[in-house]
């Protein structure tokens, strides 16, 4: 199926156009992506493509062009409904300065906190990063693409945490978003009792009786607590964590960014594991 729209009365063009507010992503259970990279993870990570959608009336051979072998594979394979949109129209959609050559609504994942557990390898105990009411969309989606590298299973906000599936947030997260569990608590007492659950040791970034990072054991099994760009962790998490830690600094620098900080002590968290793997 192909269908070309012109209106910006249609109502499939009026939903699309709705997912760019919170409010109408969470009914709709749908969000925005753009360019080929998101739209190959999407397919690869088995996500639902509720509609691929063109700038303008093409031809399928252009499309074909436009998406390549692979994706051009997908599409047929998952029958995904396509759309030509007229350019002003694609242009309200879109969020990069240089546009991009087509768009996709695709359904948000359903997560819970039992999928943090089962993305676990049972021979290695993995670890989730917790956000606390983290507010800036670059940060965090540049915290999602972090964990995602350092080899975090899943990352854990709480509310008050920007949202997830928000424009900036995905194009900042560069797929991780489509690969790495979100999972959603209410408050501070949920997530210390599901890191419980999950057998995690809670670490919390602050400075009160804090362990540098390099001297504290993050190897494995952690679920690393960063929080408010402003007002940092919460004091009912410091208070309750198993292990504060800091990085310690040099100059006439107190804090780090949040997203900077938490890649720190990430990755430090990777380099004990891979030291404990080869002792």
């Amino acid at each position: 199926m192909y269908q070309v729209i012109a209106s910006a009365g249609n109502r499939t063009f009026k939903l699309w156009k709705s997912l760019l507010l919170r409010k109408y992503r969470e009914k709709e259970k749908a969000y925005l992506i753009e360019g080929g990279n998101l739209l190959r993870d999407a397919y690869r990570s088995g996500t639902e493509v509720r509609a691929l959608i063109f700038c303008g009336d093409l031809t399928p051979e252009e499309r074909d062009d436009l998406l390549g072998p692979e994706l051009a594979a997908c599409v047929r394979e998952c029958r995904t409904p396509l759309y030509g949109l007229a350019e002003d129209l694609f242009g309200e959609l879109t969020q990069t300065e240089n546009g991009r050559a087509f768009l996709a609504c695709v359904s948000m994942p359903e997560r819970s906190l039992a999928d943090l557990g089962e993305k676990r390898d049972p021979a290695r105990r993995a670890s989730v990063l917790v956000l606390d009411r983290v507010q800036d969309p670059g940060n965090l989606g540049t915290l999602i693409r972090t964990a995602d590298a350092a080899g975090f299973a899943g990352v854990i906000l709480l509310n008050g945490t920007a949202d997830p599936f928000a424009p900036k947030v995905v194009r900042a997260a560069a797929g991780s978003l489509l690969r790495l569990p979100l999972v959603t608590v209410a408050g501070p007492q949920e997530l210390l009792a599901a890191a419980r659950s999950l057998k995690l040791t809670t670490v919390a970034t602050g400075l009160a009786k804090a362990v540098p990072y390099t001297k504290a054991e993050l190897g494995q099994g952690i679920a690393l607590i960063v929080g408010n760009e402003g007002r940092g962790v919460a004091e009912e998490l410091l208070r309750e964590a198993d292990l504060t830690v800091t990085i310690p600094m040099t100059g006439g620098i107190d804090s780090l960014n949040v997203s900077i900080a938490a890649a720190v002590l990430m990755f430090e968290s990777l380099r004990q594991e891979e030291q404990n793997k080869r002792n």
